[in-house]
């Protein structure tokens, strides 16, 4: 059995009516769970049949204790499909939740849709009450239902982490800025003076052999030319540690060890 479901934060369906409509249909969607439709309880049946494709059903839970929010879902009417979708929803703290069951004559299934609102004033919830709540929810779904899927918006996003060539203590950090005031004393009671006398250096490891890169490996060729090959080499594992010291005077001096 195929069915196709889908999840969309409209962020207002009032003035998205006719792209949800023609999103539904030109994918011929089973089952549009929609988050943040911003629909209210009363006077927004116009919005409600204008996003309704023909032949198809709008069941709406909007948020009742302030405006914005709220979950919809669009699916075939039942006399116009092989299955049948009863809809509900739920209350939580930290986050929105409203359910449809899916049932056919060989095929069920229950599908949570959850959307967590961004922190506010009005939702106060930390991260660690949301996944304790969520955590709860997915388990009363793990012992009621053989079957059951979740579509939600979290506010949940993958990051890499910031690179940083050091990671400082406090006590290192006041260190430094120990020293730098220590530097600026110096250079206001010196002037230039001090400038010349300071010695800077870095270190670095060089490895004896260092392949290039894919990158640097490339080359102008015609397109109608085969691409060239390259046998993947590591850098070796001998290596010299490379220090470099200069001053105001740009002389350099090197070494290793």
């Amino acid at each position: 059995m195929h069915f196709r479901i889908a999840c969309l934060n409209t962020h207002s369906c009032r003035n998205k009516t006719d792209d949800v409509q023609d999103l539904v249909k030109e994918h011929n969607i089973d089952l549009m769970c929609i988050t943040e439709s911003w629909l209210r309880e009363q006077g927004d049946e116009p919005i409600i049949a204008a996003i309704t494709p023909p032949g198809y059903t709008v069941k709406s839970y909007p948020r009742k204790d302030r405006t914005g929010g709220g979950r919809a879902f669009i699916f075939p009417s039942n006399d116009s499909s092989n299955y049948v979708i009863n809809t509900s929803t739920s209350t939580h703290e930290s986050f929105e939740a409203a359910s449809a069951n899916l049932k056919s004559s060989s095929f069920s299934c229950h599908i949570l849709c959850v959307y967590r609102p961004p922190r506010s004033k009005k939702n106060c919830a930390t991260n660690e009450f949301f996944l304790n709540e969520f955590r709860d929810v997915v388990q009363t779904l793990r012992k009621k239902y053989t079957r059951f899927m979740i579509v939600d918006i979290l506010g949940y996003r993958k990051v890499s982490a910031r690179w940083r060539p050091r990671m400082l203590t406090d006590e290192m950090k006041m260190q430094r800025k120990t020293t730098c005031a220590e530097l600026l004393e110096h250079y206001k009671e010196e002037g230039e003076e001090f400038i010349q006398r300071i010695v800077t250096g870095d270190e670095s490891w060089v490895h004896h052999h260092d392949p290039e890169s894919k990158r640097q490996s490339m080359e102008y060729r015609h397109k109608s030319s085969p691409s060239p090959r390259k046998l993947k080499v590591v850098a070796s594992a001998r290596k010299v540690m490379l220090t470099v010291f200069w001053d105001s005077n740009h002389k350099v001096s090197f070494g290793n060890i």
